[in-house]
């Protein structure tokens, strides 16, 4: 069965994932707005150097960003296709919260204020699109279900 709309939905998912995992999505601003260090998902940045400590965040964005792309090909496997999206969602629902805990960490060890950017709602909107993509797949596998009563 080609699914259509839930195809979309993953690529829209995975399209935005990739965006997000390369740009600076968070920066820590002085009093008087001056930037003082950057926040991308693989690296903390002051100008000087890098701290690459950060790239677990980035690594979790392509972790989903890859589970995405391996659902768009289960596409005759629906259970498995559900399995695959919860396990991108949750993934996203991790990176969510170790991503605010290191930026309140380093705002609060700096007494800086962070500002984000509209690159840090972008794995939101791709978590969104995971969701219908799910509701999708199920309604089909509902579908497909009902057929095989009837017979």
């Amino acid at each position: 069965m080609i699914q259509r709309k839930q195809t979309l939905f993953l690529v829209a998912a995975f399209i935005l994932l990739i965006v997000s995992a390369f740009e600076i999505s968070a920066s820590f601003k002085t009093a008087e707005h001056l930037t003082l260090a950057t926040l991308s998902n693989f690296s903390l940045s002051d100008g000087k150097s890098s701290n690459v400590l950060y790239s677990v965040m980035g690594v979790m964005l392509l972790g989903s960003a890859a589970l995405n792309a391996v659902t768009i090909f289960l596409f005759r496997k629906r259970k498995m296709q559900m399995n695959m999206c919860r396990w991108a969602v949750f993934v996203l629902l991790l990176y969510y919260i170790v991503r605010m805990s290191c930026i309140v960490g380093i705002a609060k060890c700096l007494n800086l204020k962070p500002q984000f950017d509209f690159y840090e709602s972008l794995p939101l909107v791709a978590m969104l699109f995971v969701v219908l993509a799910y509701k999708g797949i199920h309604h089909d596998d509902k579908l497909v279900r009902d057929s095989y009563r009837i017979r």
